[in-house]
């Protein structure tokens, strides 16, 4: 999308809020928005300088992910992957970019590739249990999530946040809140415990 365009949605979303009363402060958004066009000025005279350093592709396509020019991004990952084939991070990263793009099997394809070069990369575990948690293959999510939280706590809070947030509707909110509840007793965190009951007991 045109990043000028996003700005001048996001502006018209803002004031669709307004009018129903609803106060919401995008500015940070935006500002958000033209600091990563800035950046990518800023990494494309970097490329210029240094066209073989694959951590630069990989940043500038992240950049152009955030700012939803996705054809762009996955012109960097791959510039990335043929300087380095063996980057988990951009693997991974364009695992993400095909799973926003509904390219279902081939973010997998992404994310096994990067957790074959790095196991212990949480972040995929993560994404990877997101994306079959998506495809309803709960039990294999599961696993993949477990492996995360295992390795970094913070994903344990972030599933039982997006329990409540992203779900549809309440047969799923309990599903993930369930999830998430399980997770925190895989890392034994009682206090976590408590205040997902006291959310299942409310539904």
């Amino acid at each position: 999308m045109n990043f000028y365009k996003r700005i001048k949605d996001l502006r018209n979303a803002e004031k669709i809020l307004e009018e129903n009363n609803i106060k919401l402060n995008i500015n940070f958004i935006i500002e958000d928005l033209i600091k990563e066009k800035e950046e990518e000025g800023k990494l494309r005279e970097k490329l210029k300088l240094n066209p073989d350093d694959y951590k630069l592709h990989n940043k500038f396509g992240d950049i152009l992910q955030d700012l939803e020019e996705y054809e762009e991004a996955e012109k960097e990952y791959q510039k990335a992957l043929k300087i380095n084939p063996d980057s988990y991070e951009t693997h991974n990263n364009l695992g993400l970019l095909f799973y926003k793009l509904k390219k279902y099997e081939e973010a997998e394809k992404e994310y096994r590739k990067a957790l074959k070069l790095n196991p212990e990369y949480a972040v995929t575990h993560y994404n990877l249990g997101n994306l079959l948690d998506y495809l309803q293959r709960y039990d294999e999510a599961y696993n993949e999530y477990k492996i995360a939280v295992k390795q970094e706590a913070k994903f344990a809070e972030l599933l039982s946040y997006l329990a409540v947030i992203v779900s549809e509707n309440k047969e799923e909110e309990k599903r993930r809140l369930i999830l998430s509840k399980n997770l925190f007793t895989e890392i034994g965190n009682p206090e976590k415990i408590i205040e997902i009951e006291k959310i299942l007991n409310n539904l």
